[in-house]
């Protein structure tokens, strides 16, 4: 069931949010201090592409706080914004 999840999800939409994650992930390699979080980003763009029967661990931490709130003004919400000109352009001017 998993497979035909990914499928699914790869075809209706997972392809351009993980190659958004990509995006991220190598814009903060650019920098030595990014390094890590780029790893990251492509370990989400991994997620992002097959969602279906993967787990997330949380590490948690001040650094992983702060990191986080760095992300969501730079990153985030760019990619939430994307995510809904996406919709609009595949699935709300069909209507």
């Amino acid at each position: 069931m998993s497979f035909l999840g990914n499928v699914l999800w790869f075809i209706f939409g997972g392809f351009f949010s993980g190659l958004s994650w990509i995006l991220s992930g190598v814009i903060w390699c650019i920098t030595i201090v990014g390094i890590p979080y780029g790893k990251q980003c492509f370990k989400f763009a991994s997620m992002s592409f097959t969602p279906f029967g993967k787990e997330i661990e949380y590490g948690g931490g001040v650094p992983s706080l702060l990191a986080n709130v760095i992300w969501i003004i730079f990153f985030g919400i760019p990619m939430a914004l994307e995510n809904l000109i996406f919709y609009d352009i595949l699935y709300a001017k069909s209507n």
